[in-house]
Order: structure tokens, then C-alpha cells, then sequence
């Protein structure tokens, strides 16, 4: 019997570790996901601006209002990337150097790039 009930207690660890792992990377795609859906926006912005520019150019008069206000929608657009990219190395136990801003392992005491203690 007590081989049995290791076997089920290891069965039982491994099973609830596999569910764990799994909803981690459905959490993790669902963020790149949005990361994706972003950085087509912010292309679409960017075009947009181009558009606006060359229409200034040809004479059209062209609101640096809505230049502006395009340019705030993709500056706040990199902002919710760079908070997303921090969650996904969140999730995988990822840390930023406080140094030198290489990524680095949750359980790493020193930046394994600049020897930075991390804290």
C-alpha cells in the first residue's frame, strides 16, 4: 500500500504542476497576443502620421493637434507593450538587472552580466 499512495502522491504533484505550466502558457499567449494586436495599431498609427505629413507636404493644411494626439495613442500604445512584457517575465520568473536591464532568473543573486547583487 505505501508504494501505491507514493505513486498516486507523485501522480497527483505532476498533474496539478502539468495544469499549472498550462495555465501559465495560455496566460502568456493571450498576452502575446495583445502585444501583437498593439504593435498593428501602432503600425496603423504610424502610417496614419505619414499619411498626415505627405497631405502637409502636397499643401493641405494638416492639425498638429491631431498629430500630436496620434502620437500620444502610440506612446501610451508602448507603454501597455513594455507593461505586458513585464507580466509574460513575471510569469516565467524573469527579473530585469537593476544595472544593466539584462533579463535575469527569479532564483539568479547576481547579474549574470555585470555581477549586480540583485535584491
Amino acid at each position: 500500500m505505501d508504494f501505491m499512495e507514493k505513486l498516486m502522491t507523485k501522480v497527483s504533484e505532476g498533474t496539478k504542476i502539468l495544469s499549472q505550466k498550462t495555465d501559465e502558457l495560455l496566460e502568456i499567449t493571450e498576452i502575446k497576443m495583445e502585444i501583437k494586436r498593439l504593435e498593428e495599431e501602432i503600425l496603423e498609427a504610424k502610417i496614419f502620421i505619414g499619411e498626415m505629413v505627405y497631405r502637409n507636404y502636397l499643401g493641405d493644411e494638416t492639425s498638429t493637434m491631431q498629430l500630436r494626439e496620434k502620437c500620444k495613442e502610440i506612446e501610451q500604445m508602448y507603454h501597455r507593450i513594455h507593461r505586458l512584457t513585464s507580466e509574460i517575465n513575471e510569469i516565467k520568473g524573469i527579473r530585469q538587472c537593476s544595472n544593466c536591464h539584462m533579463d535575469i532568473r527569479e532564483y539568479s543573486k547576481y547579474c549574470p552580466n555585470c555581477g549586480n547583487k540583485i535584491v
